[in-house]
């Protein structure tokens, strides 16, 4: 399950409302509540500075290149990519071309100064 959408699709208010449940709840020892708070925290302080960029398209995959701000190391960058935008491979399935996708692997580099993961996704057709 993703923890956080891609491109916004919730607002700042929805998150942070989905935070202030979970504590009046009590729920605020599991990972879940610590992740969360981890990506909403992240995305929305850098929203301009994580730049994706897509290429290498084809009809079996694409490449996606995730940029990060210069002051984010590459572990952290690693984590916010696992949490938010890894896809784990599905289950196989009984029907044939399923327009799935999943990662088949990503690389972490510097760039510039800059941490770049390469975000290698299949599909299946």
């Amino acid at each position: 399950m993703k923890l956080s959408p891609k491109k916004g699709n919730f607002g700042l208010r929805e998150q942070y409302l989905m935070i202030h449940e979970l504590k009046k709840r009590g729920m605020t020892d599991n990972d879940y509540y610590k992740n969360l708070l981890f990506l909403v925290r992240c995305f929305n302080n850098h929203k301009q500075e994580i730049k994706y960029t897509y290429f290498n398209s084809n009809v079996d995959g694409y490449i996606e290149k995730i940029t990060f701000p210069a002051d984010w190391t590459p572990s952290k960058a690693r984590q916010f990519f696992a949490l938010r935008d890894y896809i784990p491979h599905p289950k196989p399935s009984m029907y044939d071309c399923t327009g799935r996708q999943w990662t088949r692997r990503f690389r972490t580099t510097t760039l510039h100064g800059q941490v770049v993961i390469y975000h290698y996704v299949d599909i299946d057709l």
